[in-house]
């Protein structure tokens, strides 16, 4: 119910400059923050985490969210084959389009 709540409270986007990143170490179990000088951007696609790299090129990473995943693949034609609207009140026969007649 908790995570339920906390999701109705989300913005549709949240943006920030800087990134505090929270790691707990594997054999000590310390646990330590950082604060990363990241451009951070969420959204329903998913996250996009830009920075510079070494030599101070611009750097992203993009964390696809499901529903982003699935549109692309609905748009590769890999999705489920199902349509996406009822043809059962119509039908596309000739006389509806005679100009798509070969």
């Amino acid at each position: 119910m908790e995570k339920q709540i906390e999701q109705e409270l989300l913005p549709e986007k949240i943006e920030a400059e800087v990134v505090t990143i929270e790691v707990t170490d594997v054999k000590t179990g310390k646990v330590y923050k950082r604060e990363v000088p990241l451009f951070y951007k969420e959204n329903d696609n998913g996250i996009i985490l830009c920075g510079e790299d070494s030599r101070g090129q611009k750097s992203e990473i993009v964390f696809l969210s499901d529903v982003a995943i699935e549109k692309m693949m609905n748009f590769m034609g890999k999705g489920p084959d199902y349509s996406h609207h009822d043809h059962s009140e119509h039908d596309h026969s000739e006389q509806d389009h005679p100009e798509y007649v070969l």
